[in-house]
């Protein structure tokens, strides 16, 4: 059960309406998860203080990024699937596969079974499991995964695992629906 009241569009305040004109009108428009009222934003708009910056961070990390989009989707899918994070990997699946991602592979991700993925994305998927599981990486994944990403690129990759956990805890948090288009991805 959703934890969180429907908001109405006719109660929003100035702040509020602003949020939702800049996830609308900014790089996500037409996306999918895009809608401002529902997943991680619908939480945001109650504290649009947060919710702004929140979403900011967010779509530097998904559209400004120095990681492909390949490696950027599973890294984000396999942070959605250690929370188990439905609406998360439910959008991010998606954007996954359209990146061109392997479809059997993210679907063994999702059933919690090791993915193959090319190497350089099967490190990231590497980095981000131990980090998750450890609170830390070891060196010698550290070393592993310098050898396919710049010091940029691993900052962009910490920081992508560490917004999308935000994310996750946010939709765990407050039972955040799947929206009537999504496929339930813990099949």
């Amino acid at each position: 059960m959703e934890r969180l009241r429907p908001l109405s569009q006719n109660s929003l305040k100035r702040s509020q309406i602003d949020l939702i004109n800049t996830i609308t009108k900014g790089p996500r428009k037409n996306t999918p998860g895009s809608n401002p009222m529902t997943g991680p934003f619908g939480a945001w708009l109650r504290t649009p203080g947060l919710g702004n910056p929140l979403q900011a961070l967010g779509a530097a990390l998904r559209f400004n990024s120095p990681l492909d989009d390949q490696t950027r989707e599973i890294v984000i899918c396999t942070v959605g699937v250690f929370y188990r994070a439905r609406f998360e990997v439910a959008v991010h699946l998606k954007l996954a596969i359209e990146s061109g991602v392997d479809q059997n592979e993210m679907k063994k991700l999702c059933q919690h079974k090791a993915p193959s993925f090319p190497a350089k994305q099967q490190t990231a998927y590497a980095f981000s499991t131990e980090l998750l599981e450890n609170n830390r990486v070891s060196d010698q994944t550290y070393t592993k995964t310098a050898r396919f990403f710049s010091e940029e690129q691993l900052v962009a990759l910490v920081s992508t695992i560490g917004y999308y956990c935000l994310i996750s805890h946010t939709l765990n948090a407050f039972n955040i629906p799947l929206e009537d288009d999504m496929d339930e991805p813990f099949n």
